[in-house]
């Protein structure tokens, strides 16, 4: 068999980076798209025209009641950090300075040294959502140091972060490559829980943005609008960062099977006996087994053939048959002897 045939046609590394990189784009519709739909749909509140930086109390998007119930919810919880209108085209978010030592190595080299103010941006004269980006800003077990820790980690390696990027697509490029004899326990390590590794990258930002959720159902309660609507409005946000998050973990799923198919047609292609070989059948079996089909002798007799034909012409003639596997083998055996009408499989000279 020649050597290009023992090789698909794709390598099964490539193939499986291009299932990578390209699944999350076709599930995009499903995975991103629509979650993102239905949260607009459902946002209530209309989009703030004021100049940047206003005031929460200064917008007249809110009314007097709202704005008291979002300075009460952030008073409860500690927040001190000033809530003011979003700049033009930007999404609401809480803003802080740099809030990680890569963050800050980076503006370093850029020779960036301007500061940012940390501050509760809003885009929409929506409680729920203000209440949600307050939530952000709230401590964790009453340290705000644990929030900035929390905060730098899913800035590094959240869906948007380039960092978290390169790092998932090196998790799973070990999927796309079986580890040979050789290689160490972390190398198999890698390859046999790639998907659950991916998958570990987008833990922080699931979990802040879950937190910030669950703050903003609690404030609802007492200085919002209320749990179901709050409910009804964020939820549908929050599905958008999970399915965005499991875009990734499917595709590192799917890569991995495309490659195990590739690699194991591979084996099959490598592993099929070609003719001259030795038949795999076990004991006194191989040796007749063996002779018998290679040399075209007595390939495996049809049970059409009387018992008494001489085959030793016509299996000349014949193409080389395939060999017998040892389960029909066996049966074959056995059902001869104990019917002699259907002759029995071994060569008959010519």
């Amino acid at each position: 068999m020649d050597e290009q045939d023992n090789k698909s046609a794709i390598p099964a590394g490539l193939a499986g980076m291009a299932v990578y990189e390209g699944l999350p784009i076709v599930m995009a519709p499903l995975l991103s798209d629509a979650p993102h739909g239905l949260a607009k749909l459902v946002m209530s509140g209309k989009p703030i025209e004021a100049e940047f930086g206003t005031p929460i109390s200064r917008l007249a998007e809110f009314t007097r009641s709202e704005v008291k119930a979002i300075q009460d919810f952030a008073k409860k919880h500690g927040v001190t950090a000033p809530i003011v209108a979003a700049g033009p085209g930007l999404e609401s978010g809480y803003f802080i300075d740099r809030d990680g030592p890569l963050r800050r190595l980076l503006a370093r080299a850029l020779g960036d040294s301007s500061d940012v103010v940390p501050h509760i941006a809003l885009h929409r004269s929506s409680v729920p959502h203000a209440l949600h980006e307050i939530g952000h800003a709230t401590p964790i077990a009453g340290s705000h140091a644990a929030r900035r820790a929390l905060l730098s980690l899913r800035r590094t390696l959240g869906q948007n972060s380039t960092v978290g990027n390169v790092l998932r697509s090196a998790i799973a490029g070990n999927a796309f490559i079986p580890p040979d004899e050789d290689a160490s326990q972390l190398r198999r390590f890698l390859h046999n829980n790639a998907p659950a590794l991916v998958g570990a990258t987008m833990v922080p930002e699931l979990v802040e943005e879950g937190r910030a959720t669950y703050k903003a159902l609690q404030g609802a309660r007492s200085h919002g609008p209320g749990v179901l609507r709050t409910l009804a409005e964020l939820a549908p946000a929050l599905g958008t960062y999970i399915a965005s998050a499991a875009a990734p973990v499917l595709a590192t799923i799917f890569a991995k099977k495309v490659v195990n198919a590739l690699q194991n047609k591979n084996e099959e292609k490598v592993a099929a006996p070609a003719q001259g070989q030795e038949v795999k059948a076990p004991g006194a079996l191989r040796a007749p087994a063996s002779s018998a089909w290679n040399i075209g002798m007595a390939p495996p007799k049809p049970k059409s053939i009387p018992p008494n034909a001489r085959l030793g012409d016509q299996a000349r003639s014949r193409a080389p048959a395939k060999p017998p596997s040892k389960t029909s083998y066996y049966r074959d055996m056995l059902s001869s002897l104990y019917n002699p009408q259907r002759g029995s499989r071994l060569a008959v000279p010519g």
